[in-house]
């Protein structure tokens, strides 16, 4: 089905790109984390990368579609990150990066999951509203545990850490 013809293709569509941007995180985020230096990166990514596997499962099973286009969202931002992972130096900033591309690939996923979720109450289909509500909450979560992460890391390129800003610090209304 290339084109939707009614609100029941449409959720079907939708479910299939969320669960194939899902596929995406399961199989290109470990490749990424290795880059990471940082443990509690390290961590939260693996569990994204675990939770994404399971979400896609969740679903491909609920939606009913078994084929359909590529997420070139997903694909793209994690084009990106992997980008990153070759042209900064690995330490805090690439770190930074990472988290940032990441969690673009959240909001991107939370976008969908909202769109999808919409169709699915007008539809009055519990079954994959369930499915999506539990995708939503998981995709919070990790967008909160990374968000946490940036004032650390941050500091840590402002102190020079390893691939960091050198200590170079701009104060607000210093002559430049």
């Amino acid at each position: 089905m290339s084109s939707p013809e009614d609100l029941d293709q449409f959720l079907q569509l939708c479910m299939w790109d969320i669960a194939a941007g899902a596929r995406q995180l399961y199989r290109r985020l470990p490749g990424v984390a290795e880059h990471a230096e940082d443990a509690g990166l390290q961590l939260v990514l693996s569990e994204l990368a675990s939770v994404a596997g399971m979400c896609a499962d969740r679903l491909f099973m609920t939606g009913g579609k078994h084929s359909g286009p590529d997420n070139l969202w997903m694909a793209g931002i994690l084009d990106d990150a992997e980008r990153d992972t070759r042209t900064i130096a690995p330490g805090p900033l690439l770190d930074l990066a990472i988290v940032g591309a990441v969690r673009k690939a959240l909001q991107a996923k939370l976008a969908s999951i909202d769109t999808a979720h919409a169709t699915a109450r007008a539809l009055e289909d519990s079954t994959s509203g369930a499915a999506l509500k539990l995708s939503r909450a998981e995709a919070e979560v990790h967008d909160r545990e990374l968000a946490d992460l940036l004032d650390r890391l941050a500091a840590q390129a402002a102190r020079g850490g390893r691939g960091g800003a050198r200590g170079r610090r701009r104060r607000v209304g210093a002559a430049g």
